[in-house]
């Protein structure tokens, strides 16, 4: 598969989150989740996601911690994301 240069997945996102992510649930994850994707930019990687959890919740924190280990089951990278790697 040939990669969308014109659409390159995004690892680190610059500048702060848009949205807070108030709470640990799944659906809480998911839906935080979707809404960065459908608003930012679609091709928002797990570990941009991950990054941008650190806005809501302090890095040294159990919840944080928890997000990002529920991220990585739950959220699929962005589709393309590995013809770039």
């Amino acid at each position: 598969m040939t990669p969308d240069i014109t659409n390159p997945p995004i690892l680190v996102h610059a500048g702060r989150c848009p949205y807070e992510l108030t709470g640990t649930t799944d659906e809480e994850i998911l839906a935080w989740t979707k809404k960065l994707r459908s608003t930012v930019s679609k091709m928002l990687t797990i570990s941009a996601l991950k990054y941008w959890v650190r806005h809501s919740f302090s890095i040294s924190s159990e919840e944080y911690r928890y997000i990002c280990n529920r991220i990585d089951v739950l959220v699929k990278e962005p589709k393309g994301y590995a013809s770039f790697i």
